[in-house]
């Protein structure tokens, strides 16, 4: 402990410079992850030698894997906070990602993958699904050239941190919607990120929001959708017809008898009471299990 003691003021002075949306590019330092190698469910533990892992004593083993660094995800006022009484910080690992899932993410349609403005022409972005938890110490020898932010600015300090808080907030749709939007889905990711009237039109909206007039558990819900813009010149007719068009692609049925209303406002354009009850959409976990196994499968 007293070792500890020794070091504290030191490192307390080094995490004075650290804020949300640091990358951490450390040589050496892997992801770590507990699995069950008598169930292994990642490439990585699929390919982890049983017969070395001493399954017999314990089948749970922790997994390391190389990354391209990392972005602390805490909070800014817990990273400075004293090292003796809150020695821990949470880390997500950086990954390269294609243009479509990136134009997701820039928007914040994506509550895996958190856009990173900084590095967005090397096409990094933090997976939040991969999140490492580590002592201070460990920032305590990293040299300035190993440190780089992920933001250039306030507003987009702001927007990385709602985005982070968002992934352990969001709103649990029903799964009888996620299985009406599941061609949906396909179409918004396949076309985002596109030179095509559907692809300005996707990347023109900020974010899609849904409120459910009588309540989600209701027999009948009768959902709105609000495609949400920054102006009122990028509501235009192109716009509304690709919204229609991707409207049409929900899949009626079920306590969803009639297709959904759907509005294209500015942020002006409503009360903050109507935002607060309209949930985001993460066009990661629109699908169904066996949506989602059947989008992988090809990978």
């Amino acid at each position: 402990m007293a070792q500890n003691e020794d070091h504290s003021e030191k490192i307390n002075d080094i995490l004075a410079d650290w804020r949300q949306g640091d990358l951490v590019l450390v040589p050496g330092l892997a992801f770590v992850y507990l699995a069950d190698l008598r169930a292994p469910l990642t490439k990585e533990s699929r390919e982890r030698p049983q017969e070395n892992a001493n399954v017999e004593k314990s089948p749970y083993t922790p997994i390391a894997s190389d990354t391209n660094g990392f972005v602390i995800v805490s909070q800014s006022c817990d990273i400075v906070r004293d090292c003796i009484t809150a020695p821990m910080l949470q880390l997500a690992v950086v990954e390269k990602m294609d243009a479509e899932r990136l134009a997701l993410a820039r928007k914040g349609s994506s509550s895996k993958y958190l856009f990173l403005p900084a590095f967005e022409a090397e096409l990094l972005v933090a997976n939040l699904d991969k999140i490492l938890t580590i002592e201070k110490s460990v920032l305590l020898n990293i040299d300035k050239s190993q440190k780089r932010s992920s933001v250039r600015n306030d507003s987009e300090a702001q927007k990385l941190g709602d985005a982070v808080a968002r992934k352990f907030r969001r709103f649990a749709f029903p799964g009888d919607l996620n299985d009406a939007l599941r061609k949906f889905r396909q179409r918004i990711v396949g076309k985002t990120g596109k030179d095509s009237p559907e692809g300005r039109t996707y990347n023109s909206i900020s974010e899609i929001r849904v409120t459910a007039k009588n309540g989600w558990n209701s027999n009948n819900p009768e959902p709105t959708f609000l495609f949400l813009f920054e102006s009122e010149s990028l509501i235009n007719k192109e716009a509304t017809q690709c919204i229609a068009k991707l409207m049409d692609c929900f899949q009626v049925g079920g306590r969803f008898a009639e297709m959904p209303e759907f509005r294209l406002v500015t942020y002006e354009d409503i009360t903050a009471d109507v935002y607060r009850r309209a949930p985001p959409l993460d066009l990661d976990y629109l699908s169904t299990v066996k949506a989602a196994e059947r989008d992988t499968s090809g990978q």
